[in-house]
């Protein structure tokens, strides 16, 4: 005999319920009746949802099991289960609404989840008892959507008047405590509170990866221990055979499960540090993709202070040749290798001649190259900015003139594409440390140099690498120089401007200043 509180959920009421589940994969109905709702998105965009039954009247079960519906047990009062449902849906029994509301809240704040439910409307309004009232908390700490409906079911399969609420609620995923970090803050508090510190220093990024790395390794091999003692235990048979649940770890090559974890752990620390501000703040693009390529090689390493520091050590023997070369690159690619190839590019540089030959050029104030930004010619979407390739750009130019300046902490340059990002939207000149830029939709970069002492000595460092200014430029008083030298003064930049060079030797002819290797 069928239940007097069997109810079959109209179709309109089953669209209403069901418009907004895109997403889910598995369900649970549990008082399913005769599977109106379940048909409903076995019939729709839905039909792949994983979904579970529960009916309490024997003959609604058998109608559901002809279906072919998966039914699971058939009081929901007194299911019980671990599986995950992403969402509960339901048209809950109108006699008693607040317990079966409270059950199914109950198995979501196991894992959370959705709940979509329809319940007598007086469920709600009504809260005379004690088990409403705590219906009524638990809404209102999920803060559910309630909405009331009157006259649902007046030309529905079976008749009422009665006036019906539609819950719809989320419960957040329930964060758990793993047992493995548990245990390490129990057994090892010192390297747990140091990995705890060491995030909140900012000041310090490289002993806060290195803390990273230890607790995390630490983690990962009482993970691994703990899998081979119960690996036994979870065979897909009694006798033993392949375990229903694999452990695997990636980026190995021994075949040790510990070993190989460690190499992957290894791997993803360097390859965090090498993409680190303290490298790429402070290193060319050159030497970080050098670096780049022997992760293969630094991954056999631990990742300790010690083999950090030797590594910076090995770099800080480069950087003087690299920064030279990096400095003498830009110095071609903002003068010759665009200043012919364009009308935009003609004012890039002054011409002059140079010692034994008459090739030479310096850098003027403002220069045009072709750093195209933008991948559209549209001003509607600033996104449109290639932001990574600019900066890639632009870091080399900044790193150059700050090995000049001699000055590592004049400037602040770790938010480059923040600042891209805010002044290009607003249509800016973008200032960068000792740059001035604006891009054009064409496809150029104008970059203007706000420090003239500093394009000074940009350009006799790159000019005496040429080889275009005499040997005896900077050695000598203007007076004391040959008429040949001195012709070539005059065109490069004037005997006032060369003895004001004079007067500030150790700024302009410094040789390499050791600004990386402090």
């Amino acid at each position: 005999m069928i239940n007097k509180d069997f109810y079959p959920t109209p179709s309109s009421l089953v669209s209403k319920m069901t418009n907004d589940i895109s997403g889910i994969k598995t369900i649970l109905e549990p008082s399913a009746g005769k599977g109106d709702l379940i048909k409903y998105i076995n019939n729709g965009a839905y039909r792949r949802v994983d979904i579970d039954v529960i009916e309490i009247e024997e003959d609604l079960r058998t109608i559901l099991n002809e279906k072919g519906f998966n039914v699971v047990h058939d009081d929901f009062l007194t299911f019980q289960s671990e599986k995950q449902y992403g969402l509960i849906l339901a048209n809950f029994p109108f006699s008693d609404g607040e317990e079966h509301m409270m059950k199914a809240i109950s198995i979501q704040e196991k894992y959370g989840g959705r709940i979509t439910a329809l319940v007598n409307a007086e469920t709600i309004r009504n809260d005379y008892s004690q088990s409403r009232k705590l219906l009524k908390r638990k809404l209102d700490e999920y803060d559910a959507d309630i909405e009331y409906l009157e006259n649902q079911f007046t030309n529905a399969e079976r008749q009422t008047n009665v006036e019906v609420a539609l819950i719809k609620m989320t419960i957040p995923e329930v964060k758990t405590k793993s047992i493995f970090i548990e245990h390490l803050k129990d057994s090892e508090v010192n390297l747990y509170n140091d990995y705890e510190e060491k995030q909140l220093v900012s000041s310090n990024p490289i002993d806060g990866l290195i803390s990273r790395y230890n607790f995390e390794s630490k983690i990962g091999i009482n993970l691994i221990k703990e899998y081979r003692k119960i690996k036994p235990l979870i065979s897909n048979n009694l006798k033993g055979g392949y375990p229903i649940i694999e452990l695997s770890v990636k980026n190995g090559s021994s075949g040790e499960d510990i070993v190989d974890y460690l190499e992957g752990l290894r791997r993803k620390y360097w390859s965090l540090f090498l993409s680190s501000d303290e490298i790429r703040g402070k290193y060319t693009s050159n030497v970080v993709n050098a670096l780049s390529k022997k992760i293969d090689e630094l991954s056999k390493k631990d990742f300790t202070k010690f083999n950090l520091l030797s590594l910076q050590e090995e770099l800080n023997k480069t950087v003087a040749t690299d920064i030279d070369d990096t400095i003498i690159a830009l110095f071609d690619r903002l003068s010759h290798q665009h200043s012919y190839s364009s009308s935009d590019y003609e004012k890039n540089v002054h011409m002059f001649n140079g010692w034994k030959t008459n090739k030479s050029w310096r850098i003027n104030k403002k220069v045009i190259v072709p750093i195209n930004g933008y991948k559209t010619y549209s001003w509607d979407n600033t996104k449109e900015l290639d932001y990574h390739y600019v900066t890639n750009q632009l870091n080399d130019i900044i790193k150059a003139l700050k090995y000049l300046d001699g000055n590592s902490d004049k400037y602040d340059c770790s938010d480059m594409i923040g600042i891209i990002k805010d002044d290009v939207s607003k249509h800016k000149n973008i200032e960068l440390p000792y740059i001035t830029i604006t891009f054009y939709k064409k496809g150029t970069c104008h970059i203007i140099f706000r420090d003239k002492k500093l394009l000074d000595r940009f350009n006799i460092f790159g000019s005496q690498k040429k080889g275009w200014l005499p040997p005896t430029y900077g050695k000598k008083e203007y007076r004391d120089m040959s008429e040949e030298d001195k012709n070539i003064v005059d065109e490069f930049q004037g005997e006032d401007e060369y003895n004001n060079i004079l007067l500030e030797k150790d700024y302009y002819l410094a040789n390499n200043p050791q600004l990386f290797l402090n």
